[in-house]
Order: structure tokens, then C-alpha cells, then sequence
């Protein structure tokens, strides 16, 4: 993005904060951003599978928390990868790996990047997160011919998470049941704000966990509006009740039918 276009992005979005000394209208939703009382998550590596209803296998997922193998100085790094598997695979082909770096202090992102490969493409996201802004680099090939093309976005407003560390920030608070939180959180070229309420502490596979309802509503980064997010309808998302407060399982009414991702097993490093 050139000076000049950038500046057009900044100056678009600052209007909008500036009319009528009004702050956008998802600001005042916003929880504020103090990582809350619970004991930071132990070095872990979390493997699950994703399913269709919880019968068709589509997936699998694994996330690794402070894996000592991926040890950089002053940095918290946390990565996933995952892929579709079998009869999914062949309706929807995807494939993605997410490296995080982290303030090891505070768990705020410093930068995030992504390989996903989906519908023939494979899009490549750099994410940096400065005091004031997020600024996200695009790259996208389309693999059958090689074809590539990248873009860049600024979204004026901080602090922002990324996928990883609004995880941890929401496992950190004190989740008793009728708690509402809000956060934003930008994976990629787009800011969203997810919205968090705690609807019960209950068993679930025979473990205490705490059940929350999920909903994310999309931010232009532009002009700072909020859009409808038309690929997740909702989630119910469980944590285990316990120190670790990992996730057990997703349930999300998303574009392609009901996914489940359901935790298979919990690895301490």
C-alpha cells in the first residue's frame, strides 16, 4: 500500500471516530483489555477432530502452546495447523498453518502468519500489531497457474488479538455465568468482534466445563462499520472447568452445515 493510500484508509477511519466526538458503535461493547486472574496456560500441545454433526470425520486440528522446540528470545509462540480429511476433503479442500508470536508478558500479539490452501488458492497473511494499528499483507496464488496478486490493509484502532491470544484472554477471566465479553480480533485482512457470554458451568464428556455462546460480527477496516459475518451463524463453544481451561469442544452453525471440533487429547510439554 502507498503512503498516500494509506493515509486515505487512516484518515477515512479517523472521520468516522471524529464525528460528533462519537467513538465507533462496537467500542463501547468492548471488554477492557487486562488479561483477568486465571494461571497462564502450561506449555501444551491440544490435538482434535473436526466432524460433520459429530458422525462424518472431516478434519483434524492441532494447536501447540510455548512448544520448546519453537523457543525465540522475548517471544511467546503458539502455531496450529489442520486439514480437511476424506469425504470433506473432497467437497471442501482445506489445509491451513498459523505461527503467532506473542509478548511473553502481556500475550499480546506482535505478529501472526498464515498459510491457508483452499477452493485452488493458497493465501498467505503477515499480520503486524503495532500500539496503534494493525497493518495485514495478502498474498494470494492461485496454484493452477501460478497467478499472484497482494494486497495491504490498515485498521486504525488498538489493541487488537489475534486468533491465539484472544483464546488465552478469554480463558483468563473470571467466567462466572451471565459474564459478557467482548474483543476484537483480526486473523487476517479483516477485524471482527467476537462477542463471548457464559451460559452455565456444567459436565460435558463427563469433565466440568463452562459453556459459552459464541457470535462474531465483521469490522470494516476502512470505514469501521459493522457488517454481518454470513459464515458463522453461531457457536457454543465448552472450556474445561479446571486450572487448564482448554477447549473441549465447538459446535458452530457455519456456511457449510453443524461443524464439531471435539479434543482428543491433551499433551504436556
Amino acid at each position: 500500500m502507498n503512503p498516500l493510500t494509506r493515509a486515505a484508509a487512516v484518515l477515512s477511519f479517523a472521520c468516522l471516530t471524529a464525528r460528533a466526538g462519537e467513538p465507533p458503535e462496537w467500542q463501547a461493547m468492548l471488554t477492557p483489555a487486562v488479561f483477568g486472574p486465571q494461571p497462564k496456560l502450561a506449555p501444551c500441545r491440544l490435538d482434535y477432530r473436526v466432524s460433520w454433526k459429530g458422525l462424518l470425520d472431516a478434519g483434524s486440528v492441532r494447536f501447540e502452546f510455548g512448544n520448546p522446540e519453537n523457543t525465540r528470545p522475548g517471544t511467546y509462540v503458539v502455531t496450529s495447523a489442520s486439514e480437511s480429511l476424506g469425504a470433506a476433503a473432497a467437497l471442501y479442500t482445506y489445509k491451513h498453518w498459523f505461527w503467532s508470536e506473542l509478548d511473553p508478558a502481556s500475550l499480546w500479539p506482535k505478529r501472526f502468519h498464515s498459510i491457508e490452501d483452499v477452493s485452488g488458492k493458497r493465501v498467505l497473511h503477515t499480520i503486524d500489531y503495532h500500539p496503534a494499528n494493525v497493518h495485514c499483507s495478502q498474498t494470494t496464488r492461485v496454484l493452477k497457474n501460478g497467478f499472484e496478486y497482494t494486497r495491504e490493509r490498515d485498521f486504525a484502532f488498538a489493541p487488537v488479538h489475534d486468533v491465539f491470544s484472544a483464546m488465552l484472554f478469554v480463558r483468563s477471566q473470571d467466567l462466572t455465568d451471565g459474564t459478557r465479553l467482548g474483543l476484537l480480533v483480526q486473523p487476517g485482512e479483516n477485524p471482527y468482534l467476537v462477542r463471548i457470554r457464559v451460559d452455565g458451568h456444567e459436565p460435558h464428556d463427563d469433565r466440568p466445563a463452562i459453556r459459552m455462546n459464541v457470535t462474531m460480527l465483521k469490522i470494516d477496516p476502512t470505514s469501521g462499520r459493522l457488517l454481518p459475518y454470513k459464515k458463522l451463524k453461531s457457536a457454543t463453544l465448552w472450556l474445561s472447568d479446571d486450572a487448564d481451561r482448554v477447549p473441549l469442544e465447538i459446535r458452530a452453525d457455519v456456511f457449510i452445515g453443524d461443524v464439531r471440533v471435539d479434543l482428543v487429547r491433551m499433551t504436556k510439554f
